[in-house]
């Protein structure tokens, strides 16, 4: 993973980054599965939110970092 991105002469750090990606997808496949009748009568929801969030972001680093040794 590169230590930081430069966004207009801003150097923003990479996590933040990433950490907004994985949001707007966890949002999208909320969405998504919001339109699923699992997805509708999902106990503990909020914590399958965050997991979701948290798997999101780890694949996000991941692959950084597989990209860019």
């Amino acid at each position: 993973m590169t230590a930081e991105v430069d966004l207009f002469g801003i150097f923003i750090p990479t996590p933040i980054v990433l950490g907004v990606l994985a949001y707007v997808a966890k949002a999208g496949l909320s969405r998504l599965l919001a339109r699923w009748p699992f997805g509708r009568r999902m106990h503990g929801q909020p914590v399958f939110e965050v997991a979701m969030f948290l798997v999101l972001f780890a694949a996000l680093v991941r692959a950084t970092t597989f990209l860019n040794p």
